[in-house]
Order: structure tokens, then C-alpha cells, then sequence
């Protein structure tokens, strides 16, 4: 710890803080992740990642290190052999203790004081110039993962203090392992989407004529933190003619008999979360709403009987398009909505765009959501999180479906 971050009052090195770790799987698979990641990174020739994260971008870390970046930035540094380094600014009132770094596995770790809180010069590029200088790979070439988030100030400083550094984007390297859950992932996953499941189950059994948007949010969330949610929870819930324009945050708009209802929730546990939606009508469901249900429905059910590995992303994706074609409503088809991974991340390979001639793998999971969506009268969609298994797929989530009368 340099001298410009101070001295803390309460111990952060390693033996004192493994006391309070409890981590949601056994080392053996936080190893497995590392062991995978090295080999990815050699088949793509680097010497070194630097994985980031910030609030943002969450899932990268919380895949590698356990460790949720909810307030600054964080960095672990990954060479080719050697130990892991995590590096974080996220450090509330120069207190790693108080800023949850006892819940990572990984030993070594570089407390940075937030630049929002503390005027300082140095930020997270020293401490991986550091790490590059001392492993001697100022120029070995590296992959940067989250390239997308990692901040211009960090980018600028890491060319200013070495010149000849060789850093790319790797996201492949990444996603290459993370797409492919273990069987412990996968146990937490259905448990995250049988969480999400209930929460839905329970607002779309209840009376919702008269009630705000808020107050049905609130019965989901209930539900969601007894039966083992952890923040943040993410619940989307609109109805009438909002209902039409998909994700937005719950207001204190009452619900009125024949509004469409649209609630889309994430459920996390330990870090991983869940993404299940379900759509319906308060009261009676009219002839166009109930075609709408019907052909997201056909959707849904067609699409998942023909998941399976090997199956292409893009001939699923026009399995879905011909359904909404065939029913009328092609021009509400939204196939760039067609579904996405899912794990430390809301949104992680594969992403099921338009196109994609990527083939599914077993022990993939993601969200699959073809969804009718029209505006001012409503959204149609009955989103899954989706298990490919050795010969199909198991859909993990199991909210009722007939969500309408």
C-alpha cells in the first residue's frame, strides 16, 4: 500500500481477512475459472489480462474474484502463471473492511482511495505498471477485458508510463470460458430463476385492478427477498398504454381493469442473477391482446423445441420471425429482444442478435425473450432463462404462463 493511501484502522491482509470469507462455491472452482482463462489466454498468445470492472460492469469480477465493484473501479490482474492481483479505487471512507474486500478468495490486493472522495494522483493504470514492470511484461502483449468500460484516464495513463505497451481487446478470450457454465453455476442459476419465478407467479395471482405499479413491484419484491434474493434486485413493471414502451422503473400509476401488464425481473443471488418476464391483462384480456399473447406464446414454444447444441442462433431467431409473420405481426417483432446470456452479467455470450450464425453449446444459459410489443397498447412476452443440456435444453425458470383470461 503506497504512502498516498494511508493507514486504515482496521487490518486488511490476508489473515485477517479470511476470517469473515464465505464464498458461494468451493476455491476448486474459482481455480477452474483461472485454469480455463490461462489456457484461452494462451491459445489467443497473451502473456497477461486485465479484467475490469465498475458499477456498471460488474460481472467480470464477480466471475473471477467474488467481489462486487458497486462503487468505484476494480482490476484484477491475471499473468500467464502467478498469482492473481486485485486492484480497486472502491474504497469507502479508507477502509478496504468497510468496502467488502473480505469477500474475495483472491490474497493479494491494491487499495486505491475513490477519486470522487480523495484528490490523489496515481490511479488503477500505477498499480498494473507496476505489475507489468515487476513480472517484466511492459511489452508482452495482453488482453483487456470490459474495453468497452475501461475509462480514457486509465487508458491514457497506462500509454503515458509505457510507451511500447501491448493491450487489446480479448473479449473472446473471456467469454470464450464464462459461456460455458460448471454445474455449480448452473445449480445457482436455476435457483435464481426459480426465485424470479415465484415473484411472478405471485403478482400475476393476485387482483391487480387498483393497485400502483409500485405496490405490485412491491409484491414481486416480497416475495423475492424471502425466498433468498439479494440487491439489486431489478424490477421492471409497467401497465396500459406504458406497458407498451417495455423496461421502465414502477410508478404510483394506479392499474386499470383491461391495462396489459408487463413485469420483467432479476434476481440475484451470490452474484448471479436471473432475467424472467411475464405479460398479462388486470380483468379481461380483449381479442387483440389475447392474439398477441397467443402468438408470443407460439413463440416461445416453438423456439425451445428446437433448442438444442449445434442449434444456430439466427435459424432460432427466424423461427420466431416467421411465427410473428405468420400471425400478423411482423411489424412488432423486435429481433434484436431475441434473448441474451445470462450469469455474473445480465447480458454475457451467447447474445442471440440478428444474424448470429454462432451455434449453441451445452452448459450455455441465457434469457430467451421473443417478444410482441406495441406501442400504447402493450408488450406481449413470456421470457425464459434457458438451460442447452447435452441433447436440448431445460428451461430453468418455471413462472405459470396462462397469465391471462
Amino acid at each position: 500500500m503506497s504512502d498516498e493511501y494511508g493507514k486504515t484502522k482496521v487490518a486488511y491482509d490476508w489473515e485477517h481477512r479470511r476470517q469473515y470469507l464465505v464464498l458461494p462455491f468451493p476455491m476448486k472452482e474459482y481455480q477452474r475459472r483461472v485454469d480455463a482463462l490461462r489456457r484461452s489466454m494462451n491459445d489467443a498468445g497473451l502473456e497477461y489480462l486485465i479484467i475490469y470492472g465498475n458499477p456498471a460492469c460488474t460481472g467480470p469480477i464477480y466471475y473471477i474474484a467474488n467481489f462486487d465493484s458497486f462503487f468505484g473501479n476494480t482490476i484484477v490482474f491475471l499473468p500467464a502463471s502467478g498469482d492473481p492481483v486485485l486492484i480497486t479505487d472502491g474504497i469507502m471512507h479508507s477502509e478496504p473492511m468497510h468496502s467488502g474486500i473480505w469477500t474475495t478468495w483472491i490474497r493479494d490486493i491494491r487499495p486505491a482511495n475513490h477519486p470522487a472522495t480523495v484528490r490523489h494522483t496515481r490511479n488503477l493504470s500505477d498499480f498494473i505498471v507496476d505489475e507489468l514492470k515487476r513480472l517484466g511484461l511492459s511489452d508482452a502483449p495482453g488482453g483487456l477485458i470490459s474495453a468497452g468500460f475501461f475509462p480514457y484516464t486509465f487508458m491514457q495513463r497506462l500509454n503515458d508510463l509505457l510507451p511500447d505497451i501491448q493491450l487489446s481487446p480479448a473479449e473472446a478470450v473471456f467469454e470464450r470460458v464464462r459461456s460455458i457454465k460448471s454445474d455449480l453455476e448452473v445449480a445457482l442459476l436455476r435457483r435464481t430463476a426459480k426465485i424470479a419465478s415465484l415473484g411472478l407467479d405471485h403478482v400475476f395471482s393476485i387482483p391487480q385492478a387498483g393497485m400502483t405499479e409500485k405496490q405490485l413491484a412491491a409484491e414481486a419484491v416480497r416475495v423475492f427477498l424471502e425466498e433468498g434474493a439479494e440487491f439489486p434486485l431489478m424490477v421492471a413493471v409497467t401497465a396500459g398504454v406504458r406497458a407498451g414502451l417495455k423496461h421502465a422503473s414502477p410508478t404510483d400509476q394506479k392499474i386499470k381493469n383491461g391495462d396489459m401488464i408487463f413485469v420483467d425481473v432479476g434476481t440475484p443471488v451470490s452474484g448471479y442473477f436471473s432475467d424472467v418476464a411475464r405479460s398479462g391483462v388486470a380483468g379481461k384480456a380483449n381479442q387483440q391482446q389475447i392474439a398477441m399473447f397467443k402468438t408470443a406464446l407460439e413463440m416461445h414454444d416453438r423456439v425451445i423445441a428446437a433448442i438444442k447444441p449445434g442449434a444456430r442462433i439466427c435459424d432460432l431467431q427466424r423461427i420466431a420471425e416467421e411465427v410473428a409473420r405468420t400471425n400478423g405481426f411482423a411489424n412488432y417483432y423486435y429481433p434484436t429482444g431475441f434473448g441474451h446470456g445470462i450469469g455474473t452479467s445480465v447480458a454475457e455470450t451467447p447474445i442471440l442478435f440478428p444474424d448470429n450464425e454462432a451455434a449453441l453449446e451445452k452448459n450455455m444459459v441465457f434469457a430467451l425473450e421473443p417478444m410482441i410489443v406495441i406501442e400504447g397498447v402493450g408488450t406481449a412476452v413470456f421470457e425464459e432463462m434457458i438451460l442447452v443440456t447435452s441433447e436440448s435444453c431445460e428451461v430453468l425458470s418455471d413462472a405459470t404462463l396462462s397469465t391471462w383470461k
